[in-house]
């Protein structure tokens, strides 16, 4: 990639979309030079020609902080975590993920003995921490 392009390519990833006089003016060179950087973009698929402009190929979406995600559906995601309470019996292995809803439902597992959960998730672990009776198995991020 070379200099315009990086250059480019900075812009759109702060923007998402922008049009090719802009782009043109910011790096002081020429419609022209700008158009064919644009179209050596996109055959890398780093990004999309759009009419008078370019986008990023794949926009960049950041995730919900946690605690925001918790905070939405709390009603919903303790009757998932309840229904799915009552499937739990003695001996059984339990797999969760990291997710809101898994949370909801660990805390709930903090009643139930003689079961093993396996997960990936720091979070986890500290909502059920490992009593006796109950094993929790810290996997890593695969």
């Amino acid at each position: 990639m070379n200099e315009y392009q990086r250059k480019i390519l900075a812009h759109l990833i702060r923007n998402e979309s922008m049009g090719v006089k802009e782009l043109s003016r910011i790096l002081q060179i020429s419609d022209s030079t700008t158009r064919r950087q644009l179209t050596l973009m996109e055959k890398r698929g780093l990004a999309v020609r759009t009419h008078g402009g370019a986008r990023l190929a794949t926009p960049i979406t950041y995730e919900l902080l946690y605690e925001n995600r918790a905070a939405q559906e709390v009603v919903a995601k303790r009757k998932i975590a309840a229904a799915a309470l009552s499937l739990i019996s003695p001996n059984l292995v339990i797999g969760l993920s990291g997710g809101t809803t898994c949370t909801e439902f660990a805390r709930l597992l903090r009643t139930q003995d003689s079961i093993t959960v396996v997960t990936n998730a720091i979070n986890i672990a500290l909502e059920i921490q490992s009593q006796a009776g109950r094993r929790i198995m810290v996997t890593g991020d695969c």
